[in-house]
């Protein structure tokens, strides 16, 4: 980078150009140092929360598992087993298949929207 002082590039108008445009480049460049900065440490920060939240979703995936067998179990007396089986399975299918249904068409709203193509 010149120095303020440098006499050439005061003496004319296309080097007070030049200047600027070397100036703004090493602003631009430094303000995306800045901004990568941030979003590391508020990664890292982050990363404690997102560990418990995987975990908090396991647990939730296993305890909805018991609860199907238990359902399972339960509708296994009143009309066998093998039936209980295939409407608790069915029945939990319909469920996830609902919410990434549900899950699918909101995400291409919000893309929508994003891109400009919202419903006005």
């Amino acid at each position: 980078m010149r120095q303020p002082g440098d006499e050439l590039d005061r003496s004319t108008l296309g080097g007070l150009f030049s200047r600027l445009i070397e100036d703004t480049e090493q602003l631009v460049r430094a303000e995306l140092r800045v901004y990568r900065e941030m979003l590391v440490a508020r990664l890292l920060r982050a990363q404690l929360a997102v560990a418990a939240l995987i975990v908090a979703l396991l647990i939730v995936a296993a305890s909805v598992t018991s609860l199907f067998v238990g359902l399972s179990i339960a509708l296994g007396e009143l009309i066998g087993r093998i039936a209980a089986c295939f409407v608790v399975g069915f029945g939990g299918l319909a469920i996830a298949g609902l919410l990434v249904w549900f899950g699918i068409r909101r995400i291409g709203s919000i893309i929508q929207e994003a891109l400009g193509r919202g419903k006005s």
